[in-house]
């Protein structure tokens, strides 16, 4: 193609492989990402409840889409603006 770009739909492309490591390379990070950790934990579904545990009634809040008004913080406490 044009300047260098490759028609053909890739986005990436090398037209050559990585050259060889030197011989007698060792990569000490090779046993660290290839070490088998054993078979992957269960995964473990939450229970979300049907109905609600409690209402916060609040009439006068803004229902606007690009206002946050209300924030539900990482230690499971909600905040709201009012």
């Amino acid at each position: 193609g044009q300047m260098g770009v490759d028609n053909s739909g890739r986005v990436l492309a090398f037209k050559h492989k990585a050259p060889a490591p030197p011989e007698g390379h060792d990569n000490s990070l090779r046993t660290l990402y290839t070490e088998n950790l054993g078979p992957a934990p269960k995964k473990q579904f939450r229970h979300i409840p049907q109905t609600q545990e409690r209402i916060l009634d609040a009439p006068d809040l803004v229902d606007d889409y690009y206002l946050n008004l209300l924030d539900w913080s990482c230690n499971n406490v909600i905040a709201v603006a009012l």
